[in-house]
């Protein structure tokens, strides 16, 4: 697996819409900052990303989106955590989208989870398709060759 660009929304501490390509022509990406920068958000979104589970910790009680843009908000509106990653794995590109609102709660530890989308789209024939099989099963089948095919000697 080949990752070439990732998009995170209101993801943690990433506020708004950030967006990352990575240079994949025989390149390391190295990611380096001082603490409090993002470094574990951007792993936990990855985490979540592929295997829906967003935290490292045993008590798990941040929330998923960034409060500094909740707290912008107010009853009746809505928070969009949104992520894409854009990849290739063994000569086929995939688009991993996933997408969760929130509804407002005047504590964010009470918003509650609305409506998630999570799609896998695959180019074929120069045509973006959706998968419609097992996503977690298609994309933990790619992360567990990713890592048959990189695991140390």
């Amino acid at each position: 697996m080949i990752i070439n660009s990732v998009t995170i929304e209101n993801f943690r501490c990433y506020s708004g819409i950030s967006n990352i390509n990575f240079n994949n022509k025989g390149k390391i990406t190295l990611i380096y900052g001082d603490s409090g920068f993002g470094k574990s958000s951007f792993l936990q979104f990855f985490r979540w990303m592929f295997y829906g589970d967003p935290d490292f910790g045993k008590d798990n009680d941040k929330p998923l989106f960034n409060i500094a843009d909740y707290s912008k908000k107010k009853p009746g509106d809505k928070i969009k955590v949104a992520g894409k990653i854009d990849f290739d794995h063994l000569g086929v590109k995939y688009s991993l989208i996933k997408e969760v609102y929130y509804d407002y709660a005047i504590n964010p530890n009470n918003a509650r989870v609305f409506k998630t989308e999570y799609s896998l789209q695959h180019l074929i024939n120069d045509s973006w398709q959706r998968f419609n099989g097992d996503i977690p099963n298609k994309i933990n089948n790619h992360v567990l060759l990713f890592k048959i095919l990189h695991a140390p000697p």
